[in-house]
């Protein structure tokens, strides 16, 4: 995941995100997406236009959700690069509630003090 609020709009990022064989997704710092590519729709059976705009929570199962909000604060905090999840083992919610096994890594778009 990575967290920018204009990088989807950004032509040639896009293309390359849309190359990428791994689903992507791409959020502001208050956690909406902004940009997911074809991969994370074949993944979780979401159309991107359910996607965009709602809260990154909307693919982590109910159960993770509140303290995915806690941990996402301290990512934001944090700005630094690193994988999701103690054990690397994550979860992510699919479009008829199912859910698949993920290896997510979170990577900031720009330093702290570049804010």
């Amino acid at each position: 995941m990575i967290h920018h609020p204009d990088l989807a709009t950004t032509p040639t990022v896009t293309t390359l995100l849309e190359g990428v064989p791994d689903g992507v997704v791409v959020s502001d710092a208050g956690g909406t997406i902004t940009f997911v590519n074809r991969r994370l729709e074949e993944l979780t059976g979401f159309g991107r236009e359910e996607l965009l705009g709602r809260s990154v929570e909307a693919l982590v199962p109910l159960r993770h959700r509140e303290q995915h909000v806690v941990d996402r604060a301290s990512f934001d905090a944090q700005g630094r690069s690193r994988p999701m999840g103690r054990s690397g083992a994550v979860v992510c919610l699919r479009r008829d509630g199912s859910e698949i096994p993920v290896h997510v890594s979170l990577t900031p778009s720009r330093r702290r003090t570049d804010r």
